[in-house]
């Protein structure tokens, strides 16, 4: 089943009416559903999830690929980060039959190479940051040494989870150039810091590698 056809069902509460001299109020009941993913499939979880106006609903995903969960009706988008628990929680407030869609990750495309940051040539020894801008969510920047055009890596900015201050970056040349980590999660406005320890020139460039841009 593709993730793209779970459906979510908010039903309305029966509410028994009886006259009282006080007032109540009801208690929300907290739910939780785990919904694995595979290659954009549902390997796990409910076809069609059943809750209640008033639930408080926590939907938690895995996928091993990067996803993008849209709850229509509700309006609600979200990464699914790659082998990351990801969680969407809200109140049920509205009735109705909600559809759950995925886009795909969005990407920076090849106009926007070095675009966002380029270093200096750094060699073994040399540092190199840059700071996420604080408005900045949910997105993957690709990037890559400029020198080599060898394998690239990627920061993926989510706002609500991943390293927040500082975060560092260790570029090496065992088994071929390598970035650890990748990919690195940071919140907005981390500052991401690169340590060479490569014997090789580096040149940190934001974007994918010419022979992978479309």
């Amino acid at each position: 089943m593709k993730i793209r056809d779970l459906i979510l069902l908010i039903l309305s509460t029966i509410i028994f009416l009886g006259i009282s001299c006080n007032d109540a109020t009801q208690e929300i009941t907290e739910k939780e559903i785990i919904v694995d993913i595979k290659e954009g499939n549902v390997v796990s979880g409910q076809e069609k999830i059943k809750v209640n106006k008033g639930d408080q609903l926590k939907l938690v995903f895995n996928s091993n690929e990067s996803l993008q969960i849209h709850l229509h009706g509700y309006d609600i988008q979200k990464d699914v980060i790659a082998n990351h628990e990801t969680v969407l929680e809200f109140l049920a407030d509205a009735t109705g039959r909600f559809r759950i869609t995925v886009h795909e990750e969005e990407h920076f495309s090849h106009s926007d190479h070095a675009a966002l940051f380029e270093s200096a040539t750094l060699e073994k020894g040399d540092k190199y940051s840059y700071q996420v801008p604080k408005d900045m969510k949910d997105k993957t920047i690709p990037y890559h040494n400029h020198i080599t055009h060898k394998n690239y890596a990627e920061i993926i900015v989510s706002s609500d989870q991943g390293l927040s201050g500082v975060a560092i970056v260790k570029v090496t040349n065992n088994n071929g150039e390598s970035y650890d980590p990748n990919p690195i999660i940071v919140k907005p406005g981390t500052l991401i810091e690169w340590e060479i320890v490569s014997d090789e020139k580096v040149r940190i460039t934001s974007g994918l590698p010419p022979a992978m841009r479309s």
